[in-house]
């Protein structure tokens, strides 16, 4: 039972570190898009779709 506890317990700890990234990248694309990237640019670098780019910014 050990093993379920440390795996949970990993697993909290990525959920929250994804959560912090991922308000990352949506403060740099904001940033980046009042810069004036545009979503060309901006799909380049971030490596995602148009699509996901403006879910971010939503």
């Amino acid at each position: 039972m050990d093993d379920v506890g440390t795996a949970a317990a990993r697993a909290e700890g990525l959920r929250w570190e994804m959560d912090q990234a991922e308000d990352g990248l949506v403060r740099a694309v904001r940033c980046a898009t009042a810069a004036g990237a545009g979503l060309p640019d901006l799909a380049i670098a971030s490596g995602l779709s148009f699509d996901a780019i403006e879910r971010l910014l939503r």
